[in-house]
């Protein structure tokens, strides 16, 4: 099809792969087998119940392995939680992305450090 070609004209030019938003409304392993992105990330609504549920954790962490299986890395998004840290890392996610780590702000502030303020 014309995005498997769309992807792999993208690995020719060296360029990464990543798919957002796996959810559980399909099974994601097919099409990640197919396309096989470098990185995916879980909606957030695959883990928000992980806390409270034994079962999600059970399924959770079974796709994050199906999915480590094909040497992908797995992150889930909208951690809002410092508690649920811990957890994520034991179902075997990869990185986390949520205001957990940092609020929203309005601008971007960033400080580089200079050549020399880097020790080889």
């Amino acid at each position: 099809t014309i995005a498997l070609e769309f992807c792999a004209g993208l690995r020719e030019l060296g360029l990464g792969l990543s798919i957002t938003k796996i959810n559980n409304s399909l099974d994601p392993l097919p099409l990640l087998t197919e396309i096989k992105p470098d990185f995916t990330r879980l909606d957030q609504s695959l883990v928000q119940d992980c806390a409270y549920s034994v079962h999600q954790q059970l399924l959770v962490k079974k796709l994050v392995n199906a999915i480590h299986t094909q040497e992908i890395v797995v992150g889930v998004t909208g951690v809002e939680e410092f508690e649920m840290l811990p957890l994520l890392w034991e179902l075997g996610l990869d990185f986390v992305q949520g205001n957990v780590l940092q609020a929203p702000h309005t601008e971007m502030e960033f400080s580089f450090p200079q050549e020399r303020d880097i020790m080889l």
